[in-house]
């Protein structure tokens, strides 16, 4: 389906900065493919640095940039994409840590600080290395369609691939983060429990409090009591996601529907009938 390519300058084995060896072939003796995706990787600065002062390498992506069907980058790849003169009054993304750098260098491109991939035309950028795991199962759907991208993520064991809208900042991590250990752990059951209509009572055991303890504790930490905290809903959210080609503000609005269909007594026939006609 896809043949992978390695090209530095000059080829031959390439130490990586971790230390492992890569096999890989001279701009030189590489000419890409009219169909074919070419990507500009990350790194750490002064290797970054490094490959956009060589001109030799800046050459070649310009003219493969001009002839095959997408390019883009990984992470800080798009400051070569950037010295290559590719990214000009495009949309692009990279790492949060460096969108300013990369906005004041390139002052006509338009950085996206939020988005964890951003496609403008035949120009894919990703804003680090595992959204770019999302943003190639993106490029198998455009060129396969969703069941191929589908069967792909499941040997990835992706867990759900993720739109490239969606922000770089988790609220999932967040929660973590501003919580206690004891908190935290409860977030990782809640996700790995989304099949189930958990309660607060539910949550309470898991934590080891008693029920009064826990709301008075959850909302001191977590803000929202936890009768409404987003993960109760979502279990909908789950079932949706498995389907694989609804994007998370669909799911979302997907939610708020159901949520007022409840609220206002609807049928479950009725409710149904908003599944059939959502899909």
């Amino acid at each position: 389906m896809y043949e992978a390519v390695t090209v530095p300058p000059d080829g031959g084995l390439v130490r990586s900065w971790c230390g492992f060896e890569v096999n890989t072939a001279s701009c030189a003796v590489v000419t890409p493919a009219m169909h074919g995706t070419v990507l500009a990787v990350g790194g750490v600065e002064d290797v970054i640095a490094a490959a956009c002062g060589n001109e030799v390498l800046m050459s070649w992506l310009r003219k493969a940039s001009e002839s095959v069907a997408r390019v883009g980058s990984v992470c800080t790849g798009a400051f070569l994409l950037g010295s290559a003169g590719i990214i000009g009054k495009k949309r692009v993304a990279t790492h949060c840590m460096a969108v300013d750098v990369l906005a004041d260098l390139y002052e006509d491109a338009e950085v996206d600080s939020g988005s964890i991939y951003v496609n403008d035309g035949n120009l894919w950028t990703s804003a680090g290395v595992t959204s770019g795991i999302d943003m190639a199962l993106a490029m198998v759907e455009e060129d396969h369609g969703p069941d191929i991208k589908a069967r792909v993520a499941k040997v990835l064991v992706v867990y759900a691939p993720r739109p490239g809208n969606q922000s770089q900042f988790s609220d999932v991590l967040s929660a973590q983060m501003v919580s206690a250990r004891r908190f935290s752990d409860l977030v990782d059951w809640v996700l790995s429990n989304l099949n189930r209509q958990l309660r607060v009572e539910d949550l309470a055991i898991q934590a080891g409090m008693s029920e009064r303890t826990f709301v008075r504790k959850f909302r001191a930490r977590m803000a929202p009591p936890p009768d409404v905290v987003w993960l109760f809903r979502q279990p909908i959210l789950a079932e949706w996601r498995d389907r694989g080609n609804v994007e998370l503000n669909e799911l979302i609005a997907h939610v708020v529907i159901h949520e007022f269909a409840h609220h206002f007594g609807w049928a479950d026939e009725e409710i149904a009938a908003i599944d059939q006609w959502w899909v």
